[in-house]
């Protein structure tokens, strides 16, 4: 048998009760945001959360359409605000649903948040298009979508140059 930490235990225990992480407060005022894997967990937490902050529109990119649609629901009944969530198909398994999204992603206005949250967890190894199902390239095609260039990077202090 393996030796176990009890410290370890009892650090887990403090960490998820006595130390709370500080909710973001900046505005999303007038950003469109992209967020995979957001009809559970984490991923509707954070649409909610930025919904909440004031985002112009949140796409929900997810499998099923139903399951997202309960989220929709959701995030309008937490946060008061209809009209901002939608609610697209994505299933990052099947490149022609991920080509598809990103052709529709690309006809936004602007899109200045992507975030990345789709995951699966599995016990047994799994292929999808000759791919490992959980590692498979297209989740991370979204993050190739364009994001907006007139804005600083968050990587440099100033906007991109327009001359060529």
């Amino acid at each position: 048998m393996a030796h176990r930490n009890p410290g370890a235990f009892f650090s887990l225990i403090h960490s998820q009760l006595f130390i709370h992480v500080p909710k973001p407060t900046q505005s999303f005022s007038d950003q469109n945001v992209i967020i995979t894997g957001s009809n559970t967990g984490l991923g509707r937490e954070a649409a909610n959360h930025i919904v909440r902050l004031g985002a112009s529109k949140v796409i929900l990119g997810v499998r099923s359409v139903s399951k997202g649609e309960e989220a929709k629901k959701y995030i309008e009944e937490n946060t008061g605000s209809k009209g901002v969530v939608e609610v697209w198909p994505l299933d990052l398994a099947n490149y022609e649903s991920v080509k598809v999204f990103v052709r529709r992603a690309e006809g936004l206005e602007r899109l200045d948040v992507v975030l990345e949250n789709a995951g699966l967890l599995t016990n047994t190894f799994s292929m999808a298009e000759g791919n490992e199902y959980v590692t498979s390239p297209s989740t991370k095609a979204p993050a190739c979508l364009p994001l907006p260039q007139d804005k600083p990077s968050p990587l440099t202090s100033s906007p991109p140059s327009s001359s060529p």
